[in-house]
Formats: C-alpha cells, sequence, structure tokens
C-alpha cells in the first residue's frame, strides 16, 4: 500500500508515517484476527492505494450487486469542495449506490428507510437528542428496529 499524502511537518516532501505507538497498536490487534480476516485485510492493503482508501474498503464493504471490493462510503468518495454522505455505499467498478444502514439500493436520497425510522420514534416517543448528543438507548433501538425491518442486513 502507497500512501500518497505528505507529511506537513517534513515540508511535504515525505510520506506520511504511522507513529510507531500506533503502529504497534494496529499489529496486535491484526494479530488477535481469525487468519481468514487477516488474509481479507492483506488483499485489501495490496489493492489500496493510500491508507484513506483501505478504510473506507475495509469499513464499507464490497458492493451487493458485483462483489467488487473496492468501494467507499459516500463521504469518503465525495470530492473535495463536497460534503459526502457516509451512510451511502458506492461502487467504483458497477456505480452501484446503496444504503449502508439497511442494504437497499438507492434511486433516491435519503434512503426511505429514515422516513419510516422518524415515524417509528414519533409513535413510540423515542427521541434523538439536540446538537448532535444522542439520547441514552438512541443507537441501540435504531441497531434493533433496523434488524427487525431489514433482516438482510446486518444493523450496523
Amino acid at each position: 500500500m502507497k500512501d500518497n499524502k505528505s507529511d506537513p511537518q517534513s515540508g511535504g516532501d515525505s510520506p506520511r508515517k504511522i507513529p510507531e505507538e500506533t503502529e504497534e497498536q494496529l499489529r496486535k490487534t491484526f494479530e488477535n484476527f481469525p487468519p481468514e480476516v487477516q488474509r481479507q485485510l492483506r488483499d485489501l492493503m495490496e489493492k489500496a492505494e493510500t491508507l484513506e482508501d483501505f478504510a473506507a474498503f475495509a469499513l464499507t464493504g464490497p458492493c451487493p450487486r458485483c462483489g467488487n471490493e473496492l468501494t467507499r462510503d459516500g463521504e469518503s468518495a465525495a470530492a473535495e469542495d463536497e460534503e459526502g454522505d457516509p451512510t451511502v455505499g458506492e461502487c467504483s467498478e458497477c456505480g452501484f449506490h446503496w444504503c449502508l444502514d439497511c442494504g437497499r439500493e438507492l434511486s433516491s436520497w435519503p434512503c426511505p428507510h429514515w422516513e419510516a425510522w422518524e415515524e417509528y420514534c414519533r409513535k413510540h416517543q423515542i427521541y434523538q437528542g439536540e446538537d448532535g448528543h444522542l439520547e441514552e438507548g438512541y443507537a441501540q433501538d435504531y441497531i434493533e428496529w433496523l434488524r427487525r425491518n431489514y433482516p438482510d442486513t446486518t444493523g450496523m
């Protein structure tokens, strides 16, 4: 894997390095993964050109349409002057877009499951919270609701 980002402290001429302490923590974590997971991560590392690509591929997962592993979320794929959406999966191979929460193909945004979730919250008096701070239990309620209503997904 190449990391073509530059280290701002070195004048931008050398590749950015992972701090030794962080690298050691990552190595220990990696060694605890089952062999099959280690193999899959190594394969992704070889395909990724940057650390950012590797993270995007690993966190988004393969394309549900064509199986391509080189995918990213909408936030990672957005142009520098755009704000992307981290809940949208994008495939570089076939151009497929899907909701990373419920797994549905996206033909419009927002994903239809959000409206259903909001209606469920109103009926059951579940509040998200304000200013980006989630009420206690909100995330767990959402994951459980996703698993009940979209059983073919991992529910995040």
